[in-house]
């Protein structure tokens, strides 16, 4: 779980895990955001360690319904496939960020920063 405030940074490693959001592409991590109280901005980025080619979903509403908000395969400010920015508006409530591969083979370790503000 994210809190929704400030600058968050973790490391991830998509290796291992399942496509489950998109069975054509890569394994996926899972992120859930809480946002309280206000609605918020995000700025989401992630960085593949060695280049692999990341993609980055957004999510909105409940587990069992599950809306697609936004998504991003190559950030076009970066140098690199393995980049994937996201600049939103978030509600209050629950929204998901999934860091996947592009395709089945692109799976590696990552970093990913949460911006938060107002």
């Amino acid at each position: 779980m994210v809190a929704a405030s400030g600058q968050q940074s973790f490391d991830g490693d998509t290796r291992g895990g399942s496509a489950t959001l998109n069975p054509e592409g890569g394994p996926e991590v899972w992120y859930a955001v809480d946002v309280e109280g206000e609605p918020v901005t995000a700025n989401v980025l992630v960085r593949g360690d060695d280049d692999w080619d990341t993609f980055l979903y957004a999510l909105g509403g409940d587990c069992d319904e599950l809306a697609f908000v936004d998504a991003n395969d190559n950030h076009p400010d970066d140098d690199g496939p393995g980049r994937s920015l996201l600049d939103l508006d978030l509600a209050v409530g629950r929204h998901f960020f999934v860091v996947a591969g592009l395709v089945p083979r692109a799976a590696g370790t990552f970093g990913i920063t949460f911006t938060f503000g107002d």
